[in-house]
């Protein structure tokens, strides 16, 4: 059994809703890291699986991990949010149940944060792999062809490091389209600034602009997330209503939907954060050539007309 830290260096929040299948796979990626002062904080959203049995069986065997269950799902946003609330690290990762790390990621990405103060975070290099633990083909560089035949590029060439905030966000708005950096590691106390995982869809780019504004993001190569890719996971739910629900059983954004949310979440990044007038101003410019871009457009359109809440009987009259 490994000691508790009262204050841990590294803490690893896993939001989870029946997650029996991957989870171990998931813990010991994390027991096994070569940088060991660190905390596992679980939030389990009342699985109806053996979720709840696992956690609290790794919790007898290792005083390092926290499990937190909650009476009902709140859904993954405030999920999310709840493993963070729970985080005493300096440094805090967010990790998917279903996903898996190198034994050196949290050394590697942890001594990067602790050269450069700039750096408001360090992330992986990806490898994207199947329910079975086996890498995709790829057929390119960083380029994998999933089962279902998506093609997906990690790890695009982008200029996080820029002295210029307005270049770090425009990298973000521009570049960044499966948002796997959400899962690096950040400064806690950086991260308690934004708006985390927001109760919409697309909101971990959001809160990826709003590290930009801020600091640095720098990539390892030297560590290796492990992405999976199957078909439970929330990036296979095709319907708004269904994403919706996954994220919030209450929904907050009425029939706007999650775009409209993610455009309001870039403009609040551009204004919530220190950074000098000129800055400002050509993030504007960079926000309003992204939002005049008609695929963009396409699909703010198509939320408002496909997308409705539903409306229970007993909430009538």
């Amino acid at each position: 059994m490994s000691n508790n830290s009262k204050n841990p260096k590294v803490s690893i929040g896993i939001p989870v809703y029946n997650g029996e299948k991957y989870l171990e796979t998931a813990l010991e990626s994390l027991i096994q890291q070569s940088f060991q002062d660190f905390e596992i904080i679980i939030s389990d959203n009342a699985s109806t699986d053996s979720t709840e049995a696992i956690c609290r069986s790794y919790q007898s065997r290792d005083s390092r991990i926290v499990y937190h269950r909650n009476p009902t799902n709140i859904g993954a946003a405030d999920n999310y949010k709840q493993v963070f609330k729970l985080a005493t690290g300096q440094y805090f990762k967010w990790m998917a149940h279903d996903d898996r790390c190198s034994p050196n990621y949290l050394e590697e990405c942890v001594r990067v944060l602790e050269n450069d103060p700039e750096i408001v975070m360090s992330f992986p290099r990806f490898v994207l792999i199947d329910e079975n633990d086996r890498a995709f083909p790829k057929i390119a560089e960083n380029t994998y062809v999933t089962s279902d035949e998506r093609i997906i590029t990690t790890n695009i060439q982008r200029n996080f490091m820029s002295d210029s905030p307005s270049e770090r966000y425009s990298e973000v708005l521009f570049k960044t389209t499966e948002c796997y950096e959400f899962f690096g590691l950040s400064r806690r106390k950086i991260i308690e600034r934004t708006s985390q995982h927001d109760a919409y869809y697309g909101s971990d780019k959001v809160l990826l602009c709003e590290l930009a504004m801020m600091g640095k993001i720098k990539e390892v190569p030297k560590a290796t997330g492990y992405f999976r890719i199957h078909g439970e996971q929330s990036q296979s739910i095709k319907s708004h209503q269904e994403r919706s629900k996954w994220i919030s059983p209450n929904l907050t954004y009425g029939l706007f939907g999650s775009r409209f949310k993610c455009l309001q979440g870039y403009y609040h990044s551009i204004i919530a954060y220190p950074a000098p007038l000129a800055e400002r101003m050509k993030c504007f410019w960079i926000l309003t050539a992204w939002s005049i871009n008609w695929n963009n457009w396409r699909g703010m359109l198509g939320d408002i007309f496909r997308f409705r809440p539903k409306i229970e009987p007993e909430s009538l009259g």
